[in-house]
């Protein structure tokens, strides 16, 4: 999965108080909409059901993945948070 690609990048820091999680679920999907992604390396919050919006490579990635390891044994936890393998 890449992350580049025409048009600007926007970096965004929010402390962590109570309702910001809300906010940035938020950010997340108007970034969806608007056919942007989010940076996955820096990414613990964004909804998984949006991943295959924003990557559309994602399926195949998927599919690579379950290929070279079909057990799962190299899976991260942003891969499992994120549900690849699913997509």
């Amino acid at each position: 999965l890449s992350f580049p690609m025409p048009g600007y990048t926007l970096a965004v820091d929010l402390p962590n108080r109570p309702g910001v999680s809300d906010l940035i679920e938020e950010l997340c999907r108007m970034t969806a909409a608007a056919g942007g992604r989010v940076y996955l390396a820096k990414d613990t919050l964004c909804p998984p059901d949006l991943i295959g919006d924003m990557y559309p490579e994602a399926a195949a990635f998927a599919a690579l993945l379950r290929k070279v390891d079909p057990q799962g044994v190299f899976e991260t936890d942003l891969a499992r948070r994120l549900g690849l393998r699913q997509l």
